[in-house]
């Protein structure tokens, strides 16, 4: 989720919900707009509007299910592993 009122350029934090397939939430404000992608844009500062968008994600069974399978142990572990081994070379267990 990504409610900002000031203009984001990039909007990296979408960027990154993005690669581990999360969806986002975010203001129509800035670049955000632009990244594409599985992204609900609401209005700075629209509250009602942020909390519709955030239980209409949670009430959906396949969001749900995305958002669980980008942050399972197996996951997170083998992300983690992909950056160690981009940065440093090939890793051991």
């Amino acid at each position: 989720m990504v409610p900002s009122i000031w203009p984001e350029y990039l909007g990296r934090t979408v960027l990154e919900a993005q690669y581990v397939g999360t969806p986002v939430i975010a203001s129509n404000v800035g670049g955000i707009p632009e990244l594409g992608g599985d992204i609900f844009l609401v209005e700075p500062g629209g509250r009602e509007m942020l909390k519709a968008e955030i239980l209409k994600v949670l009430s959906s069974e396949d969001r749900k299910s995305k958002i669980n399978e980008a942050f399972t142990e197996e996951s997170v572990c083998r992300q983690a592993k992909e950056i160690y081994n981009s940065v440093y070379g090939h890793a051991s267990r």
